[in-house]
């Protein structure tokens, strides 16, 4: 018997079952409406996503030209900080991007025609509720580990420029200068192999400080960078400090030269003479912020370090034992086990009672700017998602004709129900109006608008 006798007969026009017939067929066909909808969210994100990132970076790179660094300079610290920025675009990319393209949904009659024909809302919001999952991935990851590396790497850089701006070697008539901030002249200028603090004879000094700048002129002195990095220290000897202020002539007065349209001109409002002093000039274009750019396993351990030893500050134990645990400071005991362990070694007595590292006080304040700092991360880290869905969700239910109309409606639902109670919340808990945790308000409002919008939307 052939073959072809023993196998089933198919149906006139019927396809065979597998990846070429019915079963692939309904699989692709499966996810279809979510396909296109990607299809119309993605490109509108990532144009977004272009355009804020670009803005963003636009104004870091006039920062870092008004610090006066070099265009070879400025490319070198591109790389580690542009990633700074994708924090704060990426969520706003995403709620343009949804609201933009759910809006034209809406506003084509689409969302109408697919609730006609019986499909639930909820496969249209899917894609926006995927990649916002995906944007907050990418968030956290970039706020506790990437950018706390970039930052690392972008403070070294800068190190090694202002090094190199204090590096001028043996010579005489030497200038620095950092434009609005800083302009310095020596008449002698010795630098010391090794990179220590160079020596400095006829010292001409200008630190532009607002409307009032301070001039100083020094016999001799050394400059450094600071130990930080985040400054320029100059330790001067015989000294003249002249504090001066910038007026402008009123309309019709003549200036000195008689002129009618002058400039401003300088007017000396104080001076005197000191033997001594040290002048630290801060470097404007380095965030100089203690904490924003750790990773948050260190942040983690810093507060947890922190917290222990408030609470032994606070805790019970005879006076005399805690007079002794702190008075070992002297001697650079460390922490460790009994009741004589220490909060910081070497920064003696003085520091437990007054604002020195051993201080409540100065604890209190540590403590509370990281607890701060790791809340407002992980609210940030939620901040994609959240926008993502209130871009989607807002036109859906407005199903305006015009897809300006619907982005706007959805910017401001996402301004008053996250952006505003994360940036008042923040700026009250580092005020300690509130508890840090007040942070999450924003996410907590959003969660609930998000979920009653979501409500009215499917009972429809």
């Amino acid at each position: 018997m052939s073959e072809a006798r023993l196998s089933p007969r198919r149906p006139a026009g019927a396809e065979p079952a597998g990846p070429g017939g019915r079963g692939g067929a309904a699989a692709r066909r499966r996810f279809v409406l979510e396909r296109y909808v990607a299809s119309e969210l993605l490109p509108t994100v990532a144009f977004a996503f272009f355009v804020f990132t670009l803005i963003f970076l636009i104004g870091m790179v006039n920062q870092l030209f008004r610090a006066d660094i070099s265009p070879r300079q400025i490319l070198w610290l591109l790389p580690w900080t542009v990633p700074q920025t994708l924090p704060y675009t990426l969520p706003i990319a995403l709620l343009v991007g949804a609201s933009l393209a759910y809006g034209r949904l809406a506003g084509d009659n689409e969302v109408l025609a697919l609730r006609a024909a019986g499909v639930h809302l909820g496969r249209i919001v899917a894609p926006a509720l995927l990649l916002g999952l995906a944007g907050t991935g990418v968030v956290y990851y970039l706020l506790t580990s990437f950018i706390p590396y970039c930052q690392f790497k972008r403070t070294q850089l800068v190190r090694e420029f202002v090094e190199e701006l204090l590096t001028l070697g043996h010579g005489e008539n030497k200038r620095i200068q950092a434009k609005g901030q800083l302009d310095f002249f020596c008449r002698r200028y010795d630098a010391v192999p090794g990179g220590g603090a160079a020596r400095l004879e006829g010292v001409y000094l200008v630190v532009k400080k607002g409307k009032a700048p301070v001039e100083v002129a020094a016999e001799r002195g050394r400059v450094q960078l600071a130990p930080d990095g985040a400054s320029i220290l100059f330790d001067l000897e015989g000294v003249d400090v002249t504090v001066s202020e910038l007026s402008t002539p009123r309309p019709g007065e003549p200036d000195p030269g008689g002129l009618p349209d002058a400039p401003p001109r300088r007017t000396s409002i104080q001076s005197s003479r000191i033997d001594r002093t040290v002048i630290a000039v801060p470097i404007e274009f380095r965030r100089r912020s203690r904490h924003t750019f750790q990773p948050s396993e260190d942040l983690g351990r810093l507060r947890d370090e922190t917290r222990a030893r408030l609470d032994w500050l606070e805790g019970p134990g005879p006076a005399i034992e805690r007079a002794a645990a702190l008075a070992a400071v002297a001697a650079g005991a460390s922490p460790g086990a009994g009741p004589g362990h220490v909060v910081v070694a070497g920064a003696g007595l003085g520091g437990a009672a007054g604002g020195g590292p051993l201080s409540k006080h100065h604890l209190e304040d540590k403590e509370k700017d990281v607890t701060v700092e790791l809340q407002l991360r992980r609210v940030l880290a939620l901040g994609p998602v959240l926008l993502a869905l209130m871009g989607a969700v807002v036109p859906l239910l407005l199903e305006h004709p015009n897809r300006l109309v619907s982005f706007f409606v959805a910017f401001l639902t996402a301004a008053g129900c996250f952006f505003a109670p994360l940036l008042v919340g923040r700026r009250l808990a580092v005020f300690e109006v509130v508890p840090p945790s007040a942070i999450w308000a924003a996410a907590v409002i959003s969660t609930i608008a998000i979920a009653l919008l979501l409500r009215r939307l499917f009972r429809r």
